[in-house]
C-alpha cells in the first residue's frame, strides 16, 4: 500500500507540473500483470519521462523530498549520464525513485527505444487513478520475448486474425474471450487478471 499511495502522490505532482511520464517495473508491473501490488518484490518506483523533461521532472520531484545522493546534476551528467537514469532518494522516508529517460545505458543494446512506447501505452489502475504503463507488446520486448508486433486498428481485428491463424498470439485486456477459451477456440498462455479469473482459466 505504501508504494501505491506514493506513486499516486508522485503522479499528482507531475501532472500538476505538466510533465508526461510512464510508470513501469515494480508496483506498476505487479499491478498490471497480476492485479496485486504484493505479487512481486521491489524497492523503488520507476518512471520514464521524455529526455527533454528530465531536469523539470527532477525539480518537480524535489518538491516531494526526492534528491540525488550524488550531488549536482552537471556532475551526474558527466559521470553517470550514460546510464540514462538517475536514482533519487527521500532522506526523510528512505523512499527511492529511479528517473529514466531511456531503458538502458548507451553502452548496452536494448530491444526497443523509449521513444517507441509513448504513442500507445497501456494503463494501470491505482485506486481512482489510471496511470500510463508499458503496453503488452513493449513489455514483451523488454522481457526478452522475440516477436513481430502487428499494429491492428482495434482489438476485434486482432482477435479475428488470431482466430483465423494469421497471428499466433495476442495480448487481450478483457475476460470477454472466456467463452472462446471454454469452447476450445483459444488457449490462454498467461493472465494478468485477478485470482478469481485466473482460477477459472486454469482449468483450460
Amino acid at each position: 500500500m505504501l508504494f501505491r499511495s506514493e506513486i499516486r502522490r508522485v503522479a499528482e505532482r507531475l501532472d500538476r507540473d505538466g510533465i508526461d511520464f510512464i510508470t513501469f517495473k515494480g508496483v506498476a508491473l505487479a499491478t498490471h500483470l497480476y492485479g496485486d501490488p504484493s505479487a512481486r518484490e521491489y524497492v523503488d518506483i520507476d518512471l520514464l519521462v521524455p529526455p527533454g523533461r528530465v531536469a523539470d521532472a527532477e525539480a518537480s520531484l524535489a518538491t516531494l523530498g526526492y534528491r540525488s545522493p550524488l550531488g549536482e546534476r552537471r556532475v551526474r551528467e558527466a559521470f553517470i549520464g550514460y546510464q540514462r537514469q538517475y536514482q533519487l532518494l527521500d532522506p526523510d522516508t528512505g523512499r527511492a525513485l529511479d528517473l529514466h529517460w531511456d531503458f538502458g545505458g548507451d553502452h548496452l543494446p536494448f530491444p526497443i527505444g523509449a521513444e517507441e512506447v509513448w504513442d500507445d501505452p497501456a494503463t494501470v489502475s491505482f485506486g481512482d487513478r489510471r496511470l500510463r504503463t508499458l503496453a503488452g507488446a513493449n513489455l514483451a520486448h523488454i522481457l526478452g520475448v522475440k516477436m513481430n508486433h502487428v499494429p491492428y486498428g482495434n482489438p476485434q481485428q486482432a482477435l479475428s486474425s488470431l482466430l483465423s491463424g494469421d497471428v499466433t498470439f495476442m495480448f487481450y485486456g478483457s475476460i470477454g474471450i472466456l467463452p472462446m477459451v471454454k469452447s476450445g477456440q483459444l488457449r490462454p498462455i498467461a493472465t494478468g487478471r485477478s485470482e478469481e479469473h485466473t482460477s477459472e482459466l486454469q482449468s483450460y
